[in-house]
């Protein structure tokens, strides 16, 4: 799959809850915002409030959608 088609692809499922891998980290949040180069996921911290992640897309690994 190309870079365009995965963005394209991710970018269909904005404000789904999402896991994302690259070889540092595993986020469990929701999906904000895919541009060309990054990808947003809002993780929910214990506490109740929130965290921002910023991913290259470069760098994922995969995506599930939960």
């Amino acid at each position: 799959m190309t870079e365009k088609m995965f963005r394209d692809e991710l970018a269909q499922h904005v404000g789904s809850d999402v896991e994302v891998s690259t070889n540092s980290v595993l986020v469990e949040g929701i999906l904000k915002d895919v541009q060309k180069d990054l990808v947003t996921v809002i993780e929910l911290v214990e506490d109740g409030s929130t965290t921002k992640n910023e991913l290259e897309i470069e760098e994922i690994n995969f995506v599930r959608l939960l």
